[in-house]
């Protein structure tokens, strides 16, 4: 249950003409590596797919096969698409093919973030949701099954990236007593609680540790009055109410409560309907999709 991000490594040719530690450092300096990269949503239900937007930036590390040590300073190099497709290193990132003949594997993330020096701790703030493609974390691997890649091993090489984090979606819609076209309506004030917003994630191993910081969270309003979303921490919960969505319409509170067990997993995508009535709410369904849809049903007083 993972959006797969194949992007792939167009590597330039190699002419190697001197045996001298001098050439060899300048035939290095050539080798650039290019990305031609497309993004595809495999879903077990629908298989939407999306593409790269312009101007998205991912993070690649290179490093020698089987470790995670950064193969000769190339660190957190930042690479650009202009066309939601293609992407290149800006002026000075450029990843080389070690002219040796050693093998390397690739380590990428998104989104980019300068100042990153080491495959260390990648800090998630999901605090804010006003923008939810800054919140979005995406992060690959690729050893070419344990045993690496060189400058001779292939001229494309692929990237799959998968989400390593929840992403949730609630769709309001007016019940009994309830007016749908008022002004009331539209200005919902919709939160979630029983989620933490802070946690590390290791570029290395690409694992989050140490969720902390308890707090609502205001999700994102795609539609007002209708449609609202956040990404957030895979986690369960384990007792009934644990997890909560409130609505404050006009100068009513209506609350949906996640019986016990709810869990949020990373890659998916949970939609939670609900009917929002005088008589209290109702959970609808629960879809989950790839960024995998689930959906939920329920009653909100």
């Amino acid at each position: 249950m993972k959006i797969q991000l194949v992007s792939s490594i167009a590597l330039a040719g190699i002419l190697i003409s001197s045996c001298s530690k001098e050439a060899n450092l300048k035939e290095e300096a050539s080798q650039v590596v290019n990305f031609n990269a497309g993004m595809k949503k495999a879903t077990a239900n629908n298989g939407i797919t999306t593409t790269w937007s312009t101007n998205d930036q991912i993070g690649i590390f290179m490093v020698n096969n089987g470790t995670t040590d950064i193969y000769n300073a190339m660190s957190n190099r930042l690479y650009q698409t202009a066309d939601g497709s293609n992407f290149n290193a800006a002026s000075g990132q450029e990843i080389y093919f070690p002219v040796s003949g050693s093998k390397v594997d690739f380590i990428s993330y998104y989104p980019y973030r300068a100042g990153i020096t080491n495959l260390g701790n990648f800090a998630i703030d999901l605090s804010s949701q006003a923008n939810l493609a800054t919140n979005y974390l995406l992060w690959t691997k690729v050893n070419n099954v344990g045993l690496g890649y060189d400058k001779a091993s292939a001229t494309m090489i692929p990237l799959e990236f998968e989400h390593k984090l929840a992403k949730v979606v609630i769709l309001a819609t007016a019940g009994n007593g309830m007016d749908d076209g008022s002004q009331e309506w539209e200005d919902m004030a919709v939160s979630m609680s029983g989620m933490n917003t802070l946690a590390d994630f290791s570029l290395a191993t690409g694992v989050i540790s140490n969720q902390n910081t308890p707090a609502n969270i205001v999700p994102f309003a795609k539609a007002l009055g209708s449609r609202y979303e956040a990404i957030v921490l895979p986690t369960t919960f384990a007792s009934s109410g644990d997890f909560q969505v409130s609505f404050g319409i006009g100068t009513d509170v209506f609350v949906w409560k996640a019986n016990a067990g709810l869990a949020f997993e990373a890659g998916k995508e949970y939609t939670i309907d609900l009917d929002i009535a005088r008589i209290g709410m109702v959970l609808g369904n629960v879809t989950i999709k790839d960024w995998q849809p689930e959906s939920l049903t329920g009653t909100a007083n």
